[in-house]
């Protein structure tokens, strides 16, 4: 029988700490602690809701990923130029990629990574 559908409130869930060696993010500016909550962590995909305040990180991406801004204001800065995302918005990453994540305000964002992992 195949897993059930998982579901999840992106206001009603118990978020924890997730540190930039988890987050797998380098600091540049301000305090890059976050607090998230995993829906899906397997080998094929991880996926939730992360929430961090204003800070800088850096990120040479591993896997194809994405995220969707909840809300705040969100820059991304890579080689081609400079992204800015608000509520609503979306953005799709590419393995290899050196992104530059930088939070003006709280961020609330759900976040979808394609694996292979570990399980």
């Amino acid at each position: 029988m195949p897993d059930p559908i998982i579901t999840g409130s992106a206001d009603e869930t118990a978020l924890v700490p997730m540190s930039p060696e988890e987050g797998g993010w380098e600091p540049v500016e301000g305090d890059p602690a976050a607090i998230a909550h995993d829906y899906v962590k397997n080998e094929g995909m991880w996926s939730g809701l992360i929430v961090y305040q204003p800070c800088s990180v850096r990120e040479t991406v591993a896997n194809y990923s994405s995220i969707q801004v909840l809300s705040g204001q969100l820059i991304l800065t890579d080689e081609n130029g400079v992204t800015e995302l608000g509520a609503g918005d979306l953005a799709f990453f590419s393995p290899g990629q050196n992104v530059t994540f930088t939070a003006k305000t709280e961020v609330r964002e759900i976040y979808t990574v394609c694996g292979p992992f570990e399980a």
